[in-house]
């Protein structure tokens, strides 16, 4: 029983819910079984719920004392407490949606003929759509819901000349439209992840369509429409300028987690722009980071992604922002998920470190971290090979360079392209340590300055001045 569904659903609950679910099982309407009862009131009474507690064996003799063990009675019984639950979790996500609750009501007084009840139903519907501040997928979707039973009662019996037809076509057009950009934008990323590609039918027209009203005053639609372009066409800045023109507006009528998607569009956008050569964006990634941070867009259960704490220190220490940086460092203890902090705290410790040019320190650091991630491995090997440099300890890093070559050859899992990437960083660091005349360092600047992609790139041209 440990494993089983019913159990698995049941440790889900939340305290609120918990209580809710006590009055559902005790009610006759929910259930008339005694036996699930019992079972219910045997795992509330345990304020832990153990392994132990629901072993089938153990479980069975608390049901039924003294009774000879019988599976088959225990799964019949555990059918129908898991319909029991089921049925409450079902009627509680339906129930917390007031406007297609409306709209059921209003359904049913139609049904019945109650035409006074149906007049003043109709009016606090549309109060209720007008008040939700929301203009999102869930809006346009309820609002055509809601127009079309009204629909069907104005021409249940008659055939009027006005109608609401017109409102019909607005919202599901509206809706079509939302869900095409949104998921146009979502494609985009598992197609770099996944090496796949997607079709995505009458995508033109609809960007068309959005720079028309009243799509043009949308801020839902315009961010996806802008987000789309953007990562589509990185050169063309003013799709990006109107994606950040509309981001905050965006704020007020998507809901958290569709915010936090065309957020991350916004932060993906400049680090596409960093990862070819656009430094101009690194001021605006950081501002991006800190204000989503502030804000609570990039926080999930009060949690940062380890990823984007890695960003925002890397970006922040570019910057010299060092107090910025510091706090940050500072927060990461409460910030970052207790399974990340081992490894993430002591590596972004020890990036401050050396930038601040505490370097034994930085290595001190370095020595701390237990590595989880094959990148962060390379990043700090990459840290070490600048701090070597920054000691003046050649022989030292000529010994670790050798070395971090062959790891970076035996590395199976790593592609070909990031390979020749860090090999390219590891062979023009060996040539920078031995440029010692103008025309060789000017030669060399020239190759660094034009082989694209290279990690380090920004750090090998100050090495040479």
């Amino acid at each position: 029983m440990e494993q089983s569904k019913l159990i698995r659903l049941y440790r889900s609950l939340s305290k609120a819910e918990l209580r809710q679910f006590k009055k559902w099982v005790h009610s006759p309407i929910h259930n008339r079984h005694e036996e699930v009862q019992q079972l219910f009131q045997y795992l509330w009474s345990k304020k832990v719920l153990l392994d132990k507690h629901v072993e089938r064996h153990y479980l069975f003799e608390k049901l039924y004392p003294g009774q000879p063990f019988h599976m088959p009675r225990l799964r019949h019984l555990a059918s129908f407490a898991t319909a029991t639950l089921e049925d409450f979790l079902t009627y509680s996500a339906r129930n917390q949606d007031h406007k297609n609750n409306a709209i059921a009501f209003y359904q049913t007084l139609q049904d019945r003929n109650l035409t006074k009840e149906t007049d003043q139903q109709e009016r606090a519907l549309y109060q209720l759509l007008e008040e939700t501040p929301l203009r999102n997928e869930v809006y346009f979707q309820t609002a055509y819901a809601a127009e079309r039973v009204i629909f069907e009662r104005q021409t249940a019996q008659q055939q009027p000349v006005d109608t609401n037809l017109q409102n019909i076509l607005q919202h599901s057009t509206t809706l079509y439209l939302l869900r095409l950009l949104r998921y146009a934008c979502v494609s985009l990323t598992h197609q770099n992840l996944y090496k796949t590609t997607y079709q995505l039918p009458l995508l033109e027209p609809a960007l068309a369509l959005s720079e028309e009203p009243p799509y043009a005053d949308l801020p839902s639609v315009q961010v996806y429409a802008a987000g789309y372009q953007a990562l589509v066409y990185p050169d063309e800045e003013g799709h990006y300028q109107r994606l950040r023109t509309h981001l905050w507006a965006a704020a007020q009528v998507l809901s958290h987690e569709e915010f936090k998607e065309v957020y991350g569009i916004a932060i993906n956008y400049c680090i596409k722009r960093l990862n070819t050569g656009g430094e101009a964006y690194i001021q605006e990634a950081f501002e991006l980071y800190w204000a989503g941070l502030e804000q609570g867009v990039l926080l999930q259960e009060d949690h940062l992604s380890h990823i984007a704490f890695k960003n925002m220190v890397s970006l922040g220490l570019h910057l010299e922002r060092f107090e910025t940086v510091r706090d940050l460092l500072d927060r990461g203890g409460a910030l970052l998920r207790p399974k990340y902090r081992a490894a993430y705290l002591p590596y972004n410790e020890a990036q401050y470190c050396f930038a601040t040019q505490a370097y034994d320190r930085a290595i001190d650091y370095l020595n701390e971290v237990v590595y989880d991630d094959l990148f962060m491995e390379i990043g700090a090997r990459l840290l070490l090979s600048k701090i070597y440099a920054a000691q003046s300890h050649h022989q030292l890093l000529e010994s670790h360079l050798h070395s971090f070559a062959q790891f970076i050859r035996r590395k199976a899992n790593l592609s070909a392209n990031h390979k020749d990437r860090f090999l390219a960083t590891i062979r023009f660091t060996q040539k920078v340590l031995y440029a010692y005349t103008t025309e060789q360092k000017a030669a060399l600047r020239e190759t660094i300055t034009d082989t694209a992609a290279l990690p380090e790139k920004r750090w090998l041209l100050q090495q040479l001045d």
